[in-house]
C-alpha cells in the first residue's frame, strides 16, 4: 500500500508575503509623506516671511518719505503733506488704482549721498519682478530675478491729515500664486 506523508515546508506563502510587503510599504510611505508635507510648509513660510519683510520695507520707505518730507520743506505744520504734489508720489503712487513700486535700496542710496530724487527711486511701472543682488538686498535691477512683486498704493485720508498705505507682495510658489497685503495709516504732524 502507498502510504502518503504530508511534510511541513519551511517559507511563506503567498498571502504573507503580501501582508508583508503591505506593512512594510505603510512604514515608508507615512514618513515620506510627512517629510514631503514638512518641506512644503517650510517653503511656504520662508517665501512668507520673506513677504513680510518685503512689505515693511516699502512701509517704512513711505514713512521714510514722509518724515524726510517734512525736514526738507521745513514746514512742520505741513509734515508730510507734499508727497501727495506732483513730481512727488503724488503722480505715481497715490489715488484708487494708482499702484506704483518704490526700489527702497535706490531711494536710501541717493538720500544718503545728498541726492533728493524721488523720482530715480519710484515707478508707476509695478509689474517688474524684484531682484536678490549679491548683497542679498531686493531691488529692481542688478540682481538674480525672484519670484516676488511688490505694488504700493496711497490714498489721502478720508480727514486729509494722513494718508492710507497699502502694500501689496504677490509671488508664485509652484503654480499657485500667493500674496501678502498689509495696511497702514501714516499721519502728518
Amino acid at each position: 500500500m502507498i502510504s502518503f506523508t504530508y511534510h511541513k515546508k519551511a517559507g511563506f506563502t503567498l498571502i504573507e508575503t503580501l501582508v508583508a510587503i503591505s506593512i512594510l510599504l505603510i512604514a515608508i510611505v507615512g514618513p515620506m509623506v510627512l517629510v514631503t508635507n514638512g518641506i512644503k510648509i517650510a517653503f511656504y513660510a520662508r517665501d512668507q516671511i520673506t513677504a513680510v519683510y518685503l512689505a515693511q520695507d516699502a512701509l517704512e520707505a513711505v514713512r521714510y518719505l514722509r518724515d524726510s518730507d517734512s525736514q526738507t520743506n521745513g514746514v512742520p505744520a505741513n509734515f508730510g503733506a507734499s508727497i501727495f504734489s506732483s513730481g512727488n508720489l503724488g503722480s505715481q503712487c497715490v489715488g484708487a488704482g494708482n499702484w506704483c513700486r518704490i526700489d527702497t535700496i535706490v531711494l536710501y542710496e541717493r538720500n544718503a549721498i545728498g541726492v533728493a530724487d524721488i523720482n530715480a527711486a519710484v515707478s508707476n511701472s509695478y509689474t517688474n519682478k524684484l531682484q536678490l543682488d549679491s548683497d542679498g538686498k531686493y531691488r529692481y535691477s542688478g540682481g538674480n530675478p525672484t519670484n516676488y512683486e511688490r505694488h504700493i498704493n496711497i490714498k489721502p485720508t478720508a480727514s486729509g491729515n494722513g494718508m492710507d498705505v497699502q502694500v501689496k507682495v504677490v509671488w508664485s510658489s509652484g503654480v499657485t500664486n500667493r500674496e501678502y497685503i498689509v495696511y497702514q495709516s501714516l499721519y502728518f504732524k
